[in-house]
């Protein structure tokens, strides 16, 4: 992935509230034409956790452990217990529809 464009670049927190469970972390996510990557950073900016997609699957790598799924969202599932969805995530930064949801758009007088 590191020879592609990158075409957004976000890094911050995520906080998550799961089962009466809380944690967070800090994110940085890179999305490129066909695939992401999504590191996952303690507290002092250590990689805790990377996860890879693209077209073949899905890859989350942490220290002593490798997961793989079809794709990120059944991968979270797979590795948290709940599904995290990220391969809707990307239109939501970009503020697009996502592929086959139901979407209403409203601009107002200027046109925005």
């Amino acid at each position: 992935m590191q020879s592609e464009r990158v075409h957004f670049v976000l890094s911050g927190r995520v906080a998550v509230k799961h089962d009466g469970n809380r944690s967070s972390s800090g994110v940085r996510w890179m999305h490129y034409a066909g695939a992401d990557e999504l590191l996952l950073l303690a507290p002092f900016g250590q990689t805790v956790a990377r996860i890879r997609s693209d077209m073949r699957g899905a890859v989350l790598d942490m220290p002593f452990k490798h997961y793989a799924a079809k794709d990120a969202d059944e991968l979270t599932q797979q590795v948290l217990g709940w599904r995290l969805p990220l391969s809707g995530l990307r239109y939501w930064v970009l503020a697009l529809p996502a592929p086959k949801s139901v979407f209403d758009i409203e601009h107002d007088a200027n046109g925005q």
